[in-house]
């Protein structure tokens, strides 16, 4: 990792999960499970947001981040299908980094125990989502939002 990334790893030591260049950086949470695979040995470091970094119960959080070396800020959050409530919480996450963490690239991911049917069988998008796509400057880039159910796997 750069200096900067060195000082976001270190400042939250003590919520970090891990700090290397595993293979692949796996998060569980109730049955699901979220996979970043790291082919190309990336340093990454994982860290506990919900009661770790942000430990207000008032303030709604996501429950992991996953920092990559090349100045990429995962925020994932594990949900069972309440999809709003989810974007809710990514969006105050990361209200809540952009304060120290301006220059990173982030990226969002929900993964459910399964979908919605009001907002699948009418392609609703929920309000929170549209708000947090809005904010993030959502431009049909599929690496910034992806929501899945069980089981999330892909490349960092």
């Amino acid at each position: 990792m750069n200096k900067q990334d060195s000082l976001v790893a270190d400042r939250y030591a003590e919520f970090r999960v891990f700090y290397d260049n595993r293979k692949a950086a796996v998060f569980r949470e109730k049955g699901k499970e979220y996979i970043a695979k790291n082919s190309e040995g990336k340093l990454l470091a994982g860290f506990q947001v919900d009661d770790g970094i942000i430990q207000s119960k008032e303030m709604q959080k996501c429950d992991k981040a996953l920092l990559v070396n090349d100045e990429r800020l995962y925020l994932i959050e594990f949900k069972g299908a309440d999809i709003d409530t989810a974007c809710e919480q990514l969006l105050s996450t990361y209200e809540f980094f952009l304060k120290c963490f301006k220059r990173y690239e982030y990226c969002f991911r929900v993964v459910l125990s399964r979908t919605n049917s009001k907002h699948s069988a009418s392609n609703l998008c929920p309000t929170s989502k549209r708000r947090l796509l809005n904010k993030i400057g959502y431009k049909n880039d599929e690496n910034k939002f992806k929501e899945k159910c069980i089981r999330m796997e892909e490349d960092v």
